[in-house]
């Protein structure tokens, strides 16, 4: 599992198909540490209520890379909100196990894609592939 560095909030909601999603819209945040085609980390963890239950995840992915130098910040903050691609998939959360003392319990900290469009899968390779050639 080929993770690329990424650091963005992520929106996670329990799934409209899911007859907890009826009751409430509830979301949770949480920071991204890396991305690729099988899925999402997170840096802390989800509720471990939603084991098994189907999620959606929106998450707005940066340009891979800085095309910003030499701009001023607000013609550079124009240009990286261009180069952003949401992307919206529907996902699972799994356990990680973190690093650490083995006693530490696995914590839900992964989003696993159940389906992912073409143009999704090709955006989130294009991303891993820049960030694991940058030198950043």
């Amino acid at each position: 599992m080929q993770l690329a560095p990424l650091s963005v909030p992520v929106e996670v909601r329990i799934a409209e198909s899911h007859p907890a999603a009826r009751a409430r819209t509830v979301r949770w945040f949480r920071l991204s540490t890396g991305i690729g085609l099988s899925g999402i980390r997170l840096r802390s963890p989800l509720p471990r209520s939603l084991i098994g239950v189907p999620l959606e995840v929106r998450v707005r992915l940066p340009s891979p890379i800085d095309r910003t130098a030499g701009l001023s910040d607000r013609a550079a903050a124009e240009v990286a909100e261009e180069l952003c691609q949401l992307l919206h998939f529907p996902a699972r959360a799994s356990e990680v196990r973190a690093s650490g003392p083995a006693d530490l319990p696995p914590q839900l900290r992964h989003l696993s894609p159940l389906r992912l469009l073409p143009e999704a899968q090709q955006i989130i390779d294009d991303y891993v592939t820049a960030r694991n050639l940058s030198d950043e």
